[in-house]
Parts: structure tokens; C-alpha cells; sequence
């Protein structure tokens, strides 16, 4: 069995991982092993293999993207800013273009143009990267730590783990780095699907799917009490719901919650309030000829008028008070049971992961194992969509190359 000795090993070329390699210090000596045979197979599919890098906003707005662990990032976060991480690649050959959604892409829209302005990196450096090397174990001893990988072992001063979390199992995700950290004594907090989405008990829409609606809102129920809020753009799918306001409020979501949506920009109150109006002001036309503002497709606004038991052609004078107070139900507060959110062959992201209370948010390095590092999804960290989860690869990444002292 061959035994190596570095400086550092960075353990999975993922972005978390090559951007801790592109921030050491100058002149170690240091190793990425990865699992798979090709690096950064994530990262190749991410934003439909466009690579939506970051987002525009300034950094200090980015912690509220991160659920309750935001604030925890905010060290990381500021040490290598979504402005660095733009500069960062344009100086290496990638200038990056920002959308009118204020979304940042490498201007060629090619993933892979990142990958390999990361690569070129270690090449430069004369830093290697070895593939098919999946780590058993990592077992302090002394003042070192060895690493025992694809039949070698290696000795190292540092270990920066960066093996992402269970989304997309097929890139090779498959929770080895909470594996790895628990037999190191650390806390993980449970791995579930992040940025998923919802598959309801029933699916009354599901003739509906490929309908959608830019500015929806949503609230979570659960025992009777509202635990979760939020407006977006939403997608009709043939299995449940979609888009970026249900895929950002999976993190909240649990089976048996109760979810509300309103297809409406308008509260329900006054929805109601604005439908009685109608029927006293021109009650003769039918209840579709009625709602045909709300800004919603035919066949949508129909399917929810029949949800409501209403006959879209029936008259609006002749609605009961309690058939308009189901209208506004089915267009303002659509009641939807969550069964599951999709499993972690179609979530984006992982939530859960090494307990945040025992890393320093200022190092990246573990409080229980001195030398050892995380960074990006392998921490209990998940993002919104729209770049902020690569922003705190990138950035956690940066932040623990730079505290890395040899």
C-alpha cells in the first residue's frame, strides 16, 4: 500500500472543493482526490448546464437565502463576496453576463467553461488531482491525519472535506463527507431533499401541468399553526407543484403539512370583497365571463372555478354566498396536502448535513478535529435557488483555503 505525505488534502473536486485548492497558500503541497473519475460532474449539470454562478444583490441580502442558517455564513460570505466570485473568474478567461432576473452566468452559458477555469487552476499550481479515489476513513493521528483512499494512504497536515450532500446521487452525491465527519465524532443533522419538489395527496390540477404563474403565494400549515410564508413563480407539474416558490420553501416542508395557494396577487378578503362587487354590478354575465381578469390562462381559471363546485357557465347572480367565499378559496387559498417532496434523484439541493455549532464560521475548520475543514453542501447549509447555493460552495471553499496555515 502506497503512503504519501502533503501539506493538504482536499477530499471531492466539486466547486467547494477546487475553490479551496485555488485559495491556498502559495507553495504547499497538496492533492484533490475525488470520488468519481471526471470532477465536478455537479457543477456540469447546474442551471440546466448554464451554471447560474450567483446573484446580483448585494452580499449583505444574500443571508436571508439561506433559511435560519444564514446568519452563519455571513463570515464566509463577506470574506469572498458574489463580486469576488465573478472578478474571480473573468481574471481566469470567463467573463460572466448578469440577466434581467439579476442572475450571473458565465457569458457562454456553458458550465463547463467554469470547470475547466478551476481545473487550469491546479494545473498552474502543479497541484494534482486524482480521480477514483473514494476515501474510507480519516483517522487523527498525532499531529497528523491519514487519510485512507482507493488502496493508498496519505498523511496530511489539513483535510478540507468537500463531497456535497445526496442530491443528484448520479454525479456521485451520496453523503460520504456526513459519513466521514460522524466517524470523526461530529454531529449531522438528518440529510433530506432540498429544493424539491412537492407531490400532493391529491393532484386536482395535474390535466393542468405545464400552467404557471409568475407571482403566486404561499403559506404552510402544520398542527393549525402557519410555520412558513413566501411569493414566487410557480409550476403546474403532472405529479404536484414546482418553480422557485415551492422549490425554495422545501426546506420548511414536511408530509401532512397543509399548503394554501393563491394564484391571485390580491388577499383573499379582498378578492371576495372585489367578486361580490361584480355579481351586484353585473351579475347577468357567467361566473368564467367574470373572473376573466385574473391574470391566469382559460384553462386554469376554469379548473379552479370547477374546484370551487361552480359551473364556469352558469350565471354570477345566481352564486350563494358560500359558492363565492369557495371561489376565493380556490383561487386565493388552494388547499393542497403535502404526501412527499421528490426524493434526492430530483431535488437541487441537501439539507441537513455536519452540524454548523461544531465548525467556526470564520475558518471553515472543525471544533472537535484540529486540521480538518468543510466546506459547501457537506455542511447543514442550503440555499435558494437562483445561485446562492454555488455562491456558498465558492464561498465557504475560499474561506477555508485561506485559513489554511502550513
Amino acid at each position: 500500500m502506497e503512503r504519501r505525505r502533503f501539506d493538504v488534502v482536499i477530499v471531492g473536486a466539486g466547486p467547494a472543493g477546487l475553490m479551496a485548492a485555488a485559495h491556498l497558500p502559495a507553495g504547499v503541497k497538496a492533492i484533490v482526490l475525488e470520488k468519481g473519475t471526471r470532477p465536478g460532474r455537479k457543477l456540469l449539470i447546474s442551471g440546466s448546464g448554464q451554471c447560474n454562478l450567483t446573484a446580483v444583490e448585494d452580499i449583505a441580502e444574500f443571508e436571508r437565502h439561506y433559511g435560519r442558517n444564514g446568519r452563519w455564513l455571513r463570515p464566509a460570505l463577506r470574506n469572498f463576496t458574489n463580486r469576488d466570485l465573478v472578478l474571480f473568474f473573468e481574471r481566469r478567461g470567463v467573463p460572466c453576463l448578469c440577466t434581467a432576473e439579476g442572475k450571473y452566468f458565465p457569458a457562454s452559458l456553458r458550465a463547463a467553461d467554469i470547470l475547466d477555469a478551476l481545473r487550469s487552476g491546479l494545473r498552474r499550481t502543479g497541484m494534482l488531482l486524482q480521480g477514483d479515489r473514494p476515501v474510507e476513513r480519516i483517522v487523527p493521528v498525532e499531529r497528523w491525519l491519514v487519510i485512507q483512499a482507493g488502496g493508498d494512504t496519505y498523511e496530511t497536515r489539513a483535510v478540507v472535506v468537500a463531497t456535497g450532500g445526496k442530491s443528484y446521487p448520479q454525479t456521485g452525491s451520496t453523503g460520504d463527507g456526513q459519513r466521514l465527519a460522524a466517524a470523526l465524532g461530529h454531529t449531522i443533522v438528518p440529510l433530506r431533499p432540498a429544493l424539491a419538489p412537492v407531490v400532493p395527496v391529491r393532484h386536482p390540477l395535474a390535466p393542468l401541468a405545464g400552467n404557471s404563474c409568475e407571482d403566486a403565494g404561499l403559506t404552510v400549515w402544520r398542527g393549525g399553526r402557519k410555520v412558513h410564508a413566501a411569493q414566487g413563480a410557480m409550476l403546474i407539474t403532472h405529479t404536484g407543484f414546482s418553480g422557485p416558490l415551492i422549490l425554495d420553501a422545501a426546506r420548511y416542508l414536511a408530509p401532512d403539512d397543509i399548503l394554501r395557494i393563491s394564484f391571485m396577487t390580491v388577499p383573499r378578503d379582498r378578492f371576495l370583497r372585489d367578486i361580490v362587487a361584480e355579481v351586484r354590478g353585473r351579475g347577468a354575465v357567467s361566473v368564467k365571463s367574470m373572473l376573466k381578469g385574473a391574470a391566469l390562462t382559460k384553462n386554469l381559471r376554469e379548473a379552479l372555478i370547477r374546484q370551487a363546485g361552480v359551473d364556469p357557465d352558469g350565471r354570477a347572480a345566481d352564486l350563494s354566498r358560500d359558492r363565492l367565499a369557495a371561489l376565493a378559496d380556490a383561487f386565493c387559498a388552494f388547499p393542497v396536502t403535502v404526501r412527499s417532496l421528490g426524493g434526492f434523484e430530483t431535488a437541487m439541493a441537501t439539507a441537513g448535513g455536519v452540524s454548523l455549532d461544531e465548525v467556526d464560521p470564520k475558518t471553515m475548520m472543525s471544533k472537535i478535529v484540529p486540521g480538518l475543514f468543510f466546506a459547501g453542501e457537506v455542511l447543514d447549509i442550503d440555499g435558494d435557488t437562483g445561485g446562492y447555493n454555488l455562491q456558498a460552495a465558492f464561498s465557504t471553499g475560499a474561506l477555508a483555503g485561506r485559513s489554511i496555515k502550513i
